[in-house]
């Protein structure tokens, strides 16, 4: 009874795999396979790659389909839209390990086209991934310096203040080294206890922020400062010490006080316009579009696509 079973078993086993070939065979013969094939081609050249890969996955083993179908699917990751930088580097980790087995596997007549292709869509998705974590740090460093504006609202200065020695980014060295002072003026006048009116160390504390300082909390800066001094004194001091401070000739200059002048949006042109060429300078540049990293020495890396700032990171 049981060996009866079993080959009743393998009989149906047959004829389920007989009718499947006998399906592919008359598909295929009917012309829907072709008909499949250039559809997904014809989309292919109008950048419908969701469209594209539906129906040449309908047809795996007609034709060089296999090749499309690789070169289909990674084009499909590069041109998503996704909701959120934790699903595009996911997307295209798994493109860079599809590509790596593929790239090197076409045969069909467009074997060179597509392997340069999938060549440089493989430098772009390990740019892209670069770029994303970059700005997520970059998130990271803009959330504890918002973090740290509103410790200082709040009056915790000593934890504003821990908060900001820990930024290392220098997109914000600058509101970073005036909201220090800032916290250290503070200090100083809670330290005078009554005797706040002509304080000498008050007003050597206030005349270190600078005037024009238009930054954070910059409203409050000026009107803590001006119950010490009045403007005119303010600037005065301020340029005394701007003075002693200055570099002598032939040192190295900081580029601090031009960072916050870097913006998203900002063209590559305008961008050496204010911080000068880059010590390091990575491009790709593509059908797939131009790729730059500018990289200086004080750790600052610009993220360009097609000549466009992207992502800053200090």
């Amino acid at each position: 009874m049981e060996k009866f079973l079993t080959t009743i078993k393998i009989t149906i086993s047959v004829i389920i795999v007989f009718a499947i070939g006998l399906f592919i065979i008359i598909f295929y013969e009917s012309g829907k396979a072709e008909k499949e094939y250039q559809n997904s081609i014809n989309y292919m050249k109008k950048g419908e790659w969701s469209k594209a890969l539906e129906c040449i996955e309908k047809v795996p083993f007609y034709k060089d389909a296999n090749d499309i179908y690789a070169y289909v699917y990674s084009n499909k990751i590069f041109y998503d839209n996704y909701s959120n930088d934790g699903d595009a580097i996911e997307s295209y980790k798994k493109g860079i390990a599809f590509i790596n087995t593929k790239k090197t596997s076409f045969t069909g007549p467009l074997k060179k086209q597509y392997t340069k292709d999938l060549n440089d869509l493989l430098q772009v998705f390990e740019f892209k991934i670069s770029e994303f974590n970059a700005k997520s740090e970059d998130k990271v460093q803009r959330e504890a310096f918002n973090n740290a504006i509103a410790l200082i609202k709040q009056g915790d200065i000593l934890n504003a203040q821990n908060k900001l020695l820990k930024i290392n980014s220098t997109l914000y060295n600058n509101e970073k080294e005036e909201l220090l002072k800032y916290i250290n003026l503070l200090n100083v006048i809670k330290s005078q206890g009554s005797d706040k009116k002509n304080n000498v160390l008050i007003q050597d504390a206030a005349s270190k922020l600078n005037p024009d300082y238009n930054g954070e909390l910059s409203e409050d800066i000026k009107k803590t400062v001006q119950d010490y001094l009045d403007i005119n004194k303010w600037v005065l001091l301020y340029n005394k010490n701007k003075i002693i401070n200055t570099p002598k000739e032939g040192a190295a200059l900081s580029i601090t006080t031009v960072n916050n002048d870097v913006k998203i949006g900002m063209s590559k042109q305008n961008v050496i316009n204010i911080l000068g060429m880059p010590q390091k300078y990575n491009i790709i540049s593509n059908k797939y579009g131009i790729y730059e990293k500018m990289i200086y020495n004080n750790g600052r890396t610009i993220f360009l696509e097609n000549n466009i700032v992207v992502v800053i990171k200090g």
